[in-house]
């Protein structure tokens, strides 16, 4: 993505997920199958940037005491809600900026937290969900042909290559 910069360390850091910012050699695969998706179907990072956003909803990482990723769908308690209500917060601070058409939720945790938002109740803002393109997801097999098959069908495309 010819990303630069440095990445300052957390206050505590997992003995097994050392903060390696930008110099991270592991690849993340829902992240791969995204962004090597939009890649191909955009031409490239510049055009795809024009008229499309991808917002992290939840851009924190949790883990076990085992170094295991812990989901924000995992979560469990009071912190699941209040999680989830700061992260909806920040993406509607961010939508009110944009004031995009077209949503697309990646996952059904986005999907459900969109839908209870006020752009879930608008008519004026489409609100879509595309499955998550993780491993652990379950039916995504093929996940870039689905995906790929869910933006044709949405004429979403368009967007990616700045033809719209």
């Amino acid at each position: 993505m010819q990303l630069a910069g440095s990445v300052d360390q957390p206050p505590v850091v997992h003995p097994k997920r050392p903060v390696t910012g930008l110099d991270c050699r592991i690849e993340e695969p829902s992240g791969v199958r995204l962004w090597e998706l939009f890649l191909r179907l955009a031409g490239n990072m510049q055009t795809f940037s024009q008229q499309c956003f991808v917002h992290n909803f939840c851009p924190l990482a949790f883990f076990g005491a085992d170094g295991k990723n812990i989901t924000p769908s995992e979560i469990r308690g009071t912190y699941k809600k209040q999680l989830g209500d700061l992260c909806l917060q920040t993406l509607e601070e961010q939508l009110k900026l944009l004031q995009p058409e077209v949503i697309v939720a990646v996952g059904e945790y986005v999907h459900s937290a969109l839908k209870r938002s006020g752009y879930g109740k608008s008519s004026s803002v489409s609100v879509l969900r595309l499955p998550h393109p993780s491993p652990r997801s379950a039916n995504n097999t093929n996940w870039p042909e689905k995906a790929q098959a869910f933006l044709e069908e949405h004429n979403l495309i368009r967007f990616m290559r700045n033809e719209a």
